[in-house]
């Protein structure tokens, strides 16, 4: 990847159209981890945009991001791991969230992380009751991030290879 270009805006994910590969991911993180919400958020610095989700309720799925910081996405951006919150409601970091005011309940968060250190955004699961997160369900996030990053990268590959 070129140095000084954010690879989500390379790979053409910012306000672009459906993209089928990254909604199949969407489905699938929802399917697997028993949650009517799955979303892949995108940052580009000052806002945050769903590149593709499932379940997500309005106004966000028409609005289809955010213009004000996440404060789910600020936790999980600077973390290393997958960020599982059981009620959000109770907890004082969240419990004010756009996403909590609209029936998120229980989240689950992990970076989308390249390999050379960027974080892109964020793969999410929300429930809409409390819920304890197992370890085996951050793997599944984490495993299920790291394809949607393995899908970005190639993109960025491919676009890189047409320019040369």
């Amino acid at each position: 990847m070129q140095s000084g270009r954010h690879a989500a805006a390379v790979a053409g994910l910012l306000d672009a159209t459906a993209d089928e590969a990254l909604d199949r991911l969407s489905r699938l993180a929802s399917t697997v981890l028993g949650t009517p919400v799955a979303l892949i958020s995108v940052f580009d610095g000052e806002r945050i945009f769903f590149k593709s989700f499932v379940g997500l309720p309005e106004p966000f799925a028409s609005a289809r991001g955010l213009a004000q910081p996440c404060a789910f996405c600020d936790v999980v951006r600077r973390g290393p791991e997958p960020l599982a919150v059981a009620d959000a409601r109770l907890d004082p970091r969240f419990r004010d969230d756009e996403l909590v005011a609209a029936g998120g309940v229980a989240y689950l968060g992990a970076p989308l992380r390249t390999p050379g250190g960027e974080t892109l955004g964020v793969l999410s699961v929300i429930g809409r009751e409390p819920r304890e997160w197992t370890g085996a369900d951050r793997g599944l996030l984490a495993d299920l991030a790291a394809s949607v990053v393995a899908e970005v990268e190639w993109r960025v590959a491919t676009a890189d290879r047409r320019r040369a």
